[in-house]
């Protein structure tokens, strides 16, 4: 938290802290945390991937479907994202 307090535009920080967080189960912190990366690039795979999984994790079910399918548009190859739309869209 203090490294992204001192660079809160450093996603490598902000990545750090944002999984950490959906480790913890702090939903709404990992949320906050990624959307903050996701508007430095809103465009990022990895910007929409992560915020998808929090978005998902906090029950914000028809976003995190908006921000899985684009991170599945923006690489339509990874694995991860595929099964974590899949899981989004069934919910």
């Amino acid at each position: 938290e203090k490294a992204v307090e001192i660079d809160p535009k450093n996603e490598k920080y902000l990545f750090t802290l944002g999984s950490a967080y959906l480790d913890l189960q702090r939903s709404a912190d990992a949320v906050a945390t990624f959307r903050k990366a996701y508007e430095l690039k809103p465009d990022g795979f990895g910007e929409n991937f992560f915020l998808g999984l929090a978005l998902l994790q906090d029950g914000q079910r028809p976003e995190a479907v908006q921000r899985l399918k684009r991170a599945v548009e923006l690489n339509p190859r990874d694995l991860a994202a595929q099964q974590a739309l899949k899981v989004a869209e069934k919910q």
